[in-house]
């Protein structure tokens, strides 16, 4: 069983955060196209400069007559679409191609219907059906091990038998919490490792 975090493992998550905002600055900008796209870029840019923390209050700041509220900007970026898909990192196709034959899982962290509609939008997506997704929120959130325990269980798997990718110290502390071997996901292409 080898199971991969999602975010900036699998796939970028930018890319999904980009159109997410993009959806959300249509809300706030009531349909106005010009100014969705105005506020979009901004909510974009910020994002890069300074991180999601706090961005929408951040954004009312600069934008204080945006339409809606948090529920509705959330929504919006929640169900975002990625226009083409959301890729695959180049270099997990050719990794999955070489465990042929083992089980492949994602446990990943964030809001459930959130992860669940970036997994439905991965691309390729015969190379996505091979993967069980699993939402820590309906278990416990990582670092907590409770979503990997539950894929050990239905995969019939021991700790020592399965392998977890990630990107994050709150990745590797899930994996050493359930004793199951860790690999950092690649940067610019290599092949996971671990530490």
């Amino acid at each position: 069983l080898v199971i991969f975090d999602l975010d900036n493992t699998l796939a970028d998550e930018t890319h999904f955060l980009f159109a997410g905002y993009e959806a959300a600055a249509a809300v706030a900008a009531a349909g106005d196209s010009p100014r969705a796209a105005v506020v979009a870029r901004w909510l974009q840019r910020a994002f890069l400069e300074s991180g999601r923390a706090q961005l929408f209050e951040r954004m009312v700041e600069t934008f204080p007559d945006a339409v809606g509220g948090m529920p509705e900007w959330l929504s919006a970026l929640r169900s975002a679409r990625v226009p083409g898909g959301l890729r695959f990192l180049d270099w997990v196709a050719p990794f999955c191609d070489r465990l042929a034959d083992l089980p492949l899982a994602i446990l990943t962290n964030g809001n459930v219907g959130q992860q669940r509609n970036k997994f439905q939008q991965l691309v390729p997506s015969g190379l996505r059906d091979r993967f069980m997704l699993c939402c820590a929120a309906d278990h416990i959130p990582k670092p907590h091990p409770a979503g990997l325990l539950f894929l050990l269980r239905r995969h019939r798997c021991l700790p020592h038998e399965a392998l977890y990718i990630g990107d994050t110290e709150v990745d590797e502390a899930c994996a050493a919490a359930a004793e199951v071997p860790f690999a950092w996901a690649p940067a610019a292409g290599a092949p996971p490792w671990t530490r």
